[in-house]
């Protein structure tokens, strides 16, 4: 969840896409990289209600963004 970006989701379409995860290095540094698996990376059917939430938060995000 830590790694997801509005680019991955289409609410429209109701799909999350998963293309990148979060470490943590030895040093404490985080860093993202591609799933350590070709089934890492995968599409998520969204629900129409998180959809709705989803649009809900991005449109509060932009107001506080102005």
């Amino acid at each position: 969840m830590l790694a997801l970006r509005w680019s991955d989701t289409d609410l429209v379409l109701g799909q999350l896409s998963v293309v990148r995860s979060l470490h943590q290095l030895r040093d404490g540094k985080m860093v993202f990289r591609a799933p350590k698996t070709a089934k890492g990376k995968r599409m998520i059917a969204l629900s129409p209600v998180t959809c709705s939430v989803l649009r809900e938060h991005l449109e509060q995000q932009k107001m506080v963004s102005l």
